[in-house]
């Protein structure tokens, strides 16, 4: 049997959708034929801590801002070997970052100092208004000096060739995240639409509230649930949880939806649709090439023509009066983490 390339998962940030794909990319790679995964080197903090396999955890650091944390950083950068040891590779081996963080970038500085390979997953190639991380900067400093990355999309692929023709990439469809589930139901209502996600400026929440306003069917309420800035005038059928949302809200939120609502003017895809297909939830979701590769061929949902509150309004009432329709088979992700790597040429034996 020939011999599994060992290889460590980095993320160090504390929650959202890098903490869920570092969860999910680990249980992937757990399976796999050709690595065997030696470390998940994490913060004490990550949000999923329980999630991954604790044979495999390094609490690499226990928060972002501290004391303790400069110093460890300084303790690297001066006796990297020490970092090594802790992230259990040796030279010349292989660590996997599922999502840039900026305590992240430091520490793979310090590995690819030692000769690591250091392999990332590019979520986007711009960053979203309102959003403050990563800098449209680093991600083409990333772009132009990386012999190897994985895109999230075809849209964030093209691009990145298209910034560095040079660049080998391979496009890792963002897979359905197993969310937990309770059965204990923490909303009384049904049949509403929803949107859920962090509320950002580029996810077109203001125009899902004019939208809403418009629609000729009046016996609907809309929830709006997520953490960020929302200013919603004063109506009666727009409810809003303005926080940070678990996971068991999350599933217990859309199960009860009637419609779940993508209305972003930008993206480059999204971690909650693959769930909502799953699911068979009938979606609205804008005509962005990120979101379309998400829904292709999945008969609930309903593409908005453009971007105003006219195109949601259009596509809301489509979808209200639409019955959803069943499917009886769902497919399949067409490339797993594992074929993405493979693709690299990292791994191809002289």
């Amino acid at each position: 049997m020939e011999e599994k390339v060992p290889l460590s998962i980095i993320y160090l940030g504390r929650r959202g959708g890098g903490a869920k794909i570092t969860s999910q990319v680990s249980h992937d790679l757990k399976r796999s034929k050709h690595f065997s995964v030696s470390s998940i080197c994490i913060r004490s903090d990550n949000e999923l801590l329980k999630e991954y396999d604790q044979s495999s955890v390094v609490r690499l650091f226990d928060e972002l801002r501290s004391v303790k944390t400069v110093l460890r950083i300084f303790q690297y950068a001066f006796m990297p070997k020490k970092l090594l040891t802790e992230v259990r590779l040796t030279s010349k081996g292989f660590c996997l970052i599922p999502m840039i963080s900026p305590l992240g970038m430091v520490v793979e500085k310090i590995l690819e100092m030692q000769g690591i390979t250091v392999i990332r997953l590019l979520h986007d190639f711009e960053r979203h208004p309102g959003d403050n991380w990563p800098p449209n900067i680093l991600n083409r400093h990333i772009v132009k000096k990386s012999k190897f990355l994985i895109a999230l999309s075809n849209d964030v692929a093209d691009k990145i060739v298209k910034l560095n023709p040079r660049m080998q990439v391979s496009v890792y469809p963002l897979p359905t995240f197993n969310f937990s589930f309770s059965d204990i139901e923490l909303h009384k209502s049904t049949g509403y639409l929803l949107f859920i996600g962090r509320i950002r400026r580029y996810k077109g929440v203001e125009n899902l509230i004019s939208a809403f306003t418009k629609l000729e069917i009046q016996d609907k309420e809309l929830i709006i649930a997520g953490e960020g800035k929302l200013q919603v005038s004063s109506n009666s059928r727009i409810k809003t949880i303005n926080r940070w949302l678990d996971e068991t809200e999350i599933t217990n939120l859309i199960k009860n939806a009637e419609v779940v609502i993508f209305p972003y003017l930008e993206a480059s895809q999204s971690g909650i649709l693959p769930y909502c297909v799953i699911q068979n939830k009938k979606v609205v979701v804008t005509p962005l090439i990120g979101l379309l590769d998400q829904v292709t061929s999945y008969e609930n949902a309903y593409i908005t023509q453009g971007f105003e509150v006219d195109d949601l309004v259009s596509a809301l009432n489509a979808a209200i009066e639409a019955t959803a329709v069943v499917r009886t088979t769902v497919s399949p992700v067409s490339k797993n983490i594992e074929a993405c790597l493979l693709e690299s040429g990292f791994f191809t034996k002289e």
